[in-house]
């Protein structure tokens, strides 16, 4: 129940051999080089994090060390250690400036590689430091399939894509689509979608980077009403002001492919209350394997349609 403990380990079950390998050397070199841990409650010290980005289909790793602010003291030292592991193509710092213990901050390249792949179902994902893309690749393809079998495209809807990150759910909606537009607010998220539709030859979809609350509006000017909306809020779930705008967009269908069942439920009521839809389907996926967290994906129809 603490979460401020940090746990010595020799191997975690749910990572690959390279993950493991990646933690055990940047571990070893931290000890070496002396430099100060953060203290979550006293907000002093300057190691914070390390993210490894991994593409389990295509064996390739992208690390990111976040530090407090200051000089990367032994940073050559870091990147000989981590480049001498094969599967990591690209070594990435990062300053957190805040308290927030966040690791979604600008980075620098200290060796190799901006971005790695990964596939699923099919299509190739180009992977940077600061976009989202599903932990458990196998369970991810699971979840955008259930997301695929709701949405019960035909071949002439308009779709939107909120919340649409990288841009796999997009891809794996457009070859049943006529077009399909994609929303987010994280613009290195963006670049990668508009990237990933290229490099899978995929013409049909379109891409922006904005507040999804604020943006529907332009995007209904430039792609016209909706047939289908699809959601992938953070857990937060979907703001006040784009679920009032989701709302009103009064699509025939949405589908919500919420990672947090508790704030799907808050959604759920204002949808199924003044908004006018009726829940139509719902499916748990296990994306969390050995923990109590799953992922639910929704239908939502028109009541009036």
């Amino acid at each position: 129940g603490r979460w401020d403990e940090v746990l010595a380990i020799t191997g975690c079950h749910i990572a690959s051999d390279a993950v493991n390998a990646i933690r055990a050397a940047t571990r070893d070199w931290a000890r070496q080089t002396g430099l100060s841990v953060y203290d979550q409650r006293e907000h002093t010290g300057y190691l914070r994090h390390l993210l490894v980005r991994e593409g389990r289909n295509t064996g390739e790793a992208l690390v990111v060390l976040v530090t407090g602010p200051g000089d990367l003291r032994g940073g050559e030292d870091l990147v000989a250690a981590l480049s001498a592991i094969p599967t990591v193509k690209g070594i990435h710092w990062g300053v957190n400036e805040g308290q927030s213990e966040i690791t979604g901050v600008p980075t620098r390249k200290l060796w190799g590689a901006d971005w790695i792949e990964e596939r699923l179902l099919g299509h190739r994902y180009r992977l940077r430091p600061g976009a989202f893309l599903q932990t458990n690749t196998s369970m991810a393809e699971k979840l955008y399939e259930v997301a695929l079998d709701f949405a019960d495209l035909k071949g002439g809807e308009t779709v939107y894509d909120l919340y649409c990150g990288i841009g796999t759910i997009s891809l794996t909606m457009a070859p049943k689509a006529l077009t399909v537009w994609g929303i987010e607010v994280v613009e290195e998220a963006i670049a990668c979608a508009l990237e990933n539709a290229e490099i899978n030859n995929v013409p049909n979809v379109g891409f922006f980077a904005g507040n999804v609350g604020l943006a529907l509006a332009e995007l209904r000017q430039r792609a016209g009403n909706p047939d289908l909306v699809i959601v992938d809020p953070p857990r937060a779930g979907l703001a006040g002001k784009a679920l009032r705008r989701l709302a009103e967009l009064q699509a025939p269908r949405i589908v919500d492919v919420s990672c947090n069942p508790t704030t799907l439920a808050g959604d759920l009521k204002v949808l199924c209350g003044d908004a006018g839809y009726d829940l139509k389907r719902v499916k748990p996926v296990d994306m969390f394997p050995h923990t109590p967290h799953v992922e639910c994906v929704a239908r939502f129809e028109r009541v009036d349609q």
